[in-house]
């Protein structure tokens, strides 16, 4: 599993039940496609906006986000919006199996634990009431596509600047992906509240689950993925499995499964871990309405246009191959190695993300420890009590390592499998002084791999 490290945050995280907001005559009016809040409406590209709406008094979800609404009118969640279709394609088709792309032959994900435990990427294949079950044909695709589409790329994202991520996908014990089918309604396709709707009440609410539909349906959507609005670092954040956060649900319909081009699974999960916060150097947010939520440095996998004719500039930093993989100069939302002070080093990362992991495959005998560094703060001037971990399961140990303001990052523990120290007991390592930053990272390491270092936690004394 990832190390994440938790970093305290100001202010109540919103909880989210299955039955938030019910639902009334008022509510449902609300739920409608106001062409005049929705100017990119173009419903051969999936540009559509059912249940999708952006009040004056947002009761969760601040602009540019939506609140996304089922047919009730009961708030679902948040949502940047849907993202359109690549020029060629109309959502409204429907694709013959045959006419599908050909991801390479299956092949298993790395191995992460038992394949079942801790915070994971469950992958679904839906269908509405009505329509063809076509589950042995197209699970077999989804998971070659989980593979080639959306771990591969995270992992070749994570390379480019020295590091190793993979997809926690929920899988079997030979660590094939496996694919949950679900039958909706005949009318739980027709939005994404209502999807989300029809998932919640089958219990499909695990705050350690992210929901990947392949919707096989023509329409409305290319894709469409929730967010919540929080670039805090650390494990805290609520893109990272928060328990007062229902798990996030993304959703690609059948017309852009498995492109050639940019993946639109990986596009929408990465939403769904949290990118591109606001606060992003290189954010459409910086943009009027409906820009928001992704960045403009092409090329990238999050990166395009996303306000039509409207005043969102895009810079060609990064060459065309980048166009499938995350955060083309890796200063936006996605770095493993992130330079001291940088944003990324400062804000939410989602290749700090516990749906991630570091760890290329092991046999799935033992799940790697799950870290969660946290400080018990004293007054200035007195030690204080550094906790990393909860449990260490047989064959793991930590390193934990501490800086101390601007320094340089030095050894603190090594190959230990205490879980909690006290920081400066008789300067030890050093003594520690009021108004000092103190810094601390941790991870995980086996008798065959080390894991990722986490997200720092800091105190200031």
């Amino acid at each position: 599993m990832a190390v994440a490290v938790a970093a305290a945050w100001v202010g109540a995280a919103p909880a989210w039940s299955a039955e938030s907001a019910s639902a009334d005559a008022a509510a449902i009016s609300r739920a409608r496609d106001a062409a005049a809040d929705h100017p990119r409406r173009d419903p051969a590209r999936g540009m559509v906006y059912r249940g999708l709406e952006r009040p004056d008094r947002p009761q969760a979800c601040p602009r540019p986000l939506y609140e996304v609404r089922d047919d009730r009118g009961a708030l679902r969640g948040c949502s940047h919006g849907p993202d359109p279709a690549p020029h060629g394609i109309d959502v409204r088709d429907p694709v013959a199996a045959d006419d599908l792309p050909e991801p390479p032959p299956a092949s298993p994900v790395p191995c992460t634990g038992d394949g079942t435990s801790g915070n994971r990427v469950q992958a679904i294949y839906g269908y509405p009431a009505g329509s063809t079950d076509r589950y042995a044909t197209i699970a077999p695709l989804i998971q070659g596509w989980a593979a080639s589409h959306v771990d591969d790329v995270f992992s070749d994202s994570a390379a480019e600047t020295g590091g190793e991520r993979h997809v926690r996908f929920v899988h079997d014990a030979a660590c094939n992906v496996v694919v949950t089918k679900f039958q909706f309604s005949a009318t739980g396709d027709d939005s994404f509240g209502n999807t989300i709707s029809e998932l919640v009440a089958a219990g499909f609410t695990s705050h350690q689950r992210k929901f990947l539909v392949w919707m096989d349906a023509p329409g409305p959507y290319c894709g469409i993925g929730e967010v919540m609005p929080d670039d805090q670092p650390g494990a805290s954040n609520l893109n990272n499995g928060h328990p007062n956060v229902d798990g996030l649900v993304a959703r690609v319909d059948a017309p852009c499964w498995g492109l050639s081009g940019t993946p639109v699974e990986t596009h929408e999960l990465a939403h769904n871990m949290g990118a591109v916060q606001p606060s992003a150097p290189h954010t459409t947010s910086a943009w009027p309405s409906p820009a928001g939520w992704h960045c403009t440095d092409e090329y990238d996998v999050m990166c395009y246009d996303d306000d039509g004719p409207g005043p969102v500039q895009l810079d060609v930093a990064c060459p065309a191959a980048t166009d499938r993989t995350l955060d083309c100069n890796h200063d936006d939302y996605f770095s493993t190695d992130p330079p001291a002070g940088s944003y990324l080093d400062t804000h939410w990362n989602v290749a700090d993300s516990s749906f991630l992991t570091g760890d290329g495959g092991s046999d799935g005998s033992v799940e790697p420890p799950a870290v969660a560094v946290s400080i018990a703060k004293k007054p200035a001037g007195l030690p204080f009590t550094v906790t990393w971990a909860s449990s260490v399961p047989t064959g793991y140990v930590f390193d934990v390592q501490y800086k101390v303001g601007a320094g340089v990052w030095k050894n603190w523990r090594k190959d230990t499998a205490a879980l909690s120290r006290v920081f400066g007991k008789k300067a030890k390592p050093v003594k520690v002084k009021a108004g000092k930053t103190y810094a601390f990272k941790a991870r995980w390491q086996s008798a065959t791999t080390t894991g990722p270092w986490s997200a720092k936690a800091s105190f200031t004394p």
